[in-house]
């Protein structure tokens, strides 16, 4: 399966994958933010910025990799899509 033609099937831009990435990350630093010390460290050791580096280009390339090597099968990459589609719909309304 080409993962770039499943993204043309559901119309993504890779401003779609990057708004969900970026979602994960903020939910991950909310669960953080009662550990202010985890919080701190994650941002300011540099992890936050190694993480959002191309990461919607990298997150293709692993998709492909494990989808090639035949470790996440289309139904599982399928799920990941429909959960960008949705944060694509909540983000285009408002």
């Amino acid at each position: 399966m080409n993962i770039k033609e499943l993204m043309k099937e559901y119309s993504f831009e890779l401003n779609d994958v990057r708004w969900y990435l970026a979602n994960n990350i903020a939910l991950e630093c909310i669960e953080m933010s009662n550990r202010e010390n985890d919080l701190t460290s994650f941002i300011s050791s540099g992890e936050l910025e190694a993480r959002v580096y191309n990461m919607e280009e990298r997150f293709i390339e692993d998709l492909q990799d494990l989808s090639d090597r035949n470790r996440m099968d289309e139904s599982n990459i399928r799920d990941i899509f429909n959960n960008i589609y949705s944060l694509k719909l909540k983000r285009n309304k408002n």
